[in-house]
């Protein structure tokens, strides 16, 4: 495991998780999920992705890892002197896929519809909704705002 402090750009696997705020009801309606009991399980929740993450990269990428400190590891066998290079190529992917399509934001909307709605009677609201999100002026990036191609 590195004791190098983590640099802007270096390479890591990492997600983002929606949960929609919705649950079915024994009585079949929707309600809101309670945020305090949501919130008093999602490092529980987070420590058990990341272990199943971690396993499935060792097994479908054939590597091996580190001790997992904080859910996190490092892969074995990693020169420190490649990251560099490492992290150009994957900074080069973030720089040509940092931005949101129309599709992208269309899928998520259309995912967050209980399934129950039928798909026809809201396909041109979200094309509305999304049409109005993309036409705003604001830049929707994926990456935060500042750039990582740069090593600071």
């Amino acid at each position: 495991m590195s004791t190098a402090p983590r640099v802007v750009g270096d390479p890591h696997v990492h997600a983002h998780v929606l949960v929609n705020n919705k649950q079915r009801s024994l009585d079949g309606k929707f309600r809101t999920i309670d945020g305090v009991s949501l919130y008093h399980e999602a490092r529980a929740a987070g420590m058990l992705y990341q272990a199943q993450l971690r396993a499935e990269i060792s097994s479908s990428l054939g590597v091996q890892r580190g001790q997992a400190k904080n859910g996190c590891a490092e892969i074995i066998g990693l020169d420190d002197a490649e990251m560099p290079t490492v992290a150009q190529v994957v900074n080069a992917v973030i720089a040509e896929r940092s931005t949101f399509t129309w599709a992208d934001i269309f899928e998520v909307a259309a995912g967050l519809v209980p399934a129950e709605v039928a798909r026809e009677n809201i396909y041109d609201r979200l094309e509305y909704l999304v049409d109005g999100v993309m036409n705003s002026g604001v830049a929707w990036t994926v990456t935060p705002e500042r750039d990582f191609r740069k090593r600071h």
